[in-house]
């Protein structure tokens, strides 16, 4: 049998320490290990933070095909938030993630151009439909509650505007501070979060988001405003420019006369 004499030599450095003296310097030399490997722990929590984010965006990329190959969808936009006219001629539904990176781009960039050329100008209603991701974003489904719950005085898109500033400091803890910052009674909203009076309302956006063939965030139906509460219009997935909004916006103005006033929603 042949012998490797590199592999012996480093079986008898390996070994050595156990028959003969441990020199002075091993104690700072198994600290200066002990640190290492501490470092390397750390960055490697890092990686698996920054792996777990990238797979939350691969898993909503699905969701951003453009308009829909379907054909045209129907949902319902009953209590649900709303900003414009009531009897805009046109409405646009969104079904909504407050911790979703591509929902926080539409809100910061698209909206507020849909909001200055068409909502501000009666030409467009906007409704708010609440759809967590919870297995993506824990946190979205109270943050949701605690919009209504700020509406509840009447503060909801106020709310909404600072949760979608604060993605990434949503939690639980921290909804009261912002309802603080919107001018939003403490006591009162406290209640109304720990009470859960909203979760049914947000469970129905999920569930009518999903019969829309809503499959992630965000997720849109153009179509025209009606009396009733619903909307039957064109599906639109992700975060799309907004000349995509635009083109099908003026699509629908281009054949829809305005409907009767129907009141105004908070």
């Amino acid at each position: 049998m042949r012998h490797n004499p590199l592999a012996f030599l480093m079986l008898l450095a390996l070994a050595s320490p156990l028959g003969a003296q441990v020199p002075h310097d091993s104690t700072r030399d198994l600290r200066t290990i002990q640190a290492d490997l501490e470092r390397v722990t750390a960055d490697l929590a890092a990686v698996k933070g920054q792996l777990a984010q990238v797979l939350r965006l691969l898993s909503q990329r699905a969701a951003q095909g453009g308009v829909a190959p379907s054909g045209p969808v129907r949902t319902s936009v009953a209590d649900a938030p709303s900003l414009g006219r009531a009897d805009a001629p046109v409405t646009l539904v969104e079904f909504s993630d407050f911790q979703c990176p591509f929902c926080g781009r539409f809100f910061a960039t698209t909206l507020a151009a849909l909001k200055k050329d068409y909502i501000d100008t009666g030409k467009l209603r906007y409704v708010f439909r609440d759809f967590p991701l919870d297995q993506l974003h824990p946190n979205a489904r109270k943050a949701a509650e605690a919009a209504h719950c700020a509406g509840e005085q009447g503060k909801y898109w106020e709310m909404h505007d600072v949760l979608f500033q604060n993605q990434r400091a949503l939690a639980p803890s921290q909804l009261a501070e912002y309802a603080r910052t919107v001018g939003v009674s403490g006591a009162a909203f406290e209640q109304c979060v720990a009470s859960g009076r909203y979760a049914p309302q947000i469970e129905r956006g999920v569930t009518d988001g999903a019969a829309a063939g809503v499959q992630g965030t965000p997720g849109f139906v153009i179509g025209r405003t009606t009396a009733a509460d619903t909307v039957e219009g064109t599906p639109i997935r992700g975060a799309q420019p907004v000349e995509t909004f635009r083109r099908i916006i003026e699509e629908w103005l281009a054949q829809q006369t305005p409907t009767a006033n129907h009141g105004p929603r908070r």
